[in-house]
């Protein structure tokens, strides 16, 4: 029962539901002017905005202060796995992110995290994490110096059950080989 003329209202709206007013200028969220010069400044003094915030080197230290505080494994897991992905590749801003790990004494962090008896993820994303972090020469040579006795005790002893998951054996492993190699 339309009548051709535009209500202002969805089709699927009720009767009774207001009309929806045009916007007058186009803003960010939340009908905000975006302003301009907003994000932090990158090495250049250029600013970086939208995702390239997400891998500054000082939001290290606010995955490193999760790793030492919290006691969830899913936080710990979660935290340790944005560090591994933001220190995974070979391009600037990764090496700058395991830059930044070192010089914030995170890889003690990572250390001690090692020996989080459950669950295997954390495992798995501590150790995922410090291979990333081994991409870098300081570290490699800080994780082989400190790590390597907590790397070795993750090993299983015996082909029996009870030992770390294929995934976590994995993972240690792909440290171990980044280390030595």
């Amino acid at each position: 029962p339309s009548s051709g003329r535009d209500s202002g209202r969805s089709r699927s709206a009720p009767s009774g539901s207001p009309q929806t007013k045009p916007r007058k200028e186009k803003g960010g969220l939340f009908g905000r002017k975006k302003s301009k010069g907003a994000g932090e400044a990158g090495q250049n003094g250029e600013s970086r905005r939208g995702v390239a915030l997400l891998w500054q080197p000082s939001i290290v230290s606010v995955y490193l202060g999760l790793l030492q505080n919290a006691a969830n494994p899913e936080t710990l897991e979660a935290a340790a796995g944005a560090i591994q992905n933001l220190a995974a590749c070979f391009w600037q801003p990764s090496a700058d992110i395991r830059t930044a790990v070192r010089r914030e004494k995170g890889l003690p962090i990572f250390v001690d995290l090692l020996s989080v008896p459950e669950p295997d993820k954390v495992l798995v994303s501590v150790a995922t994490a410090m291979r990333n972090l081994a991409l870098d020469p300081h570290n490699r040579d800080l994780i082989g110096q400190y790590a390597m006795p907590d790397l070795a005790a993750r090993l299983p002893q015996t082909t029996g059950k009870g030992g770390p998951s294929d995934e976590a054996l994995a993972a240690v492993l792909g440290v171990l080989y980044e280390v030595v190699l």
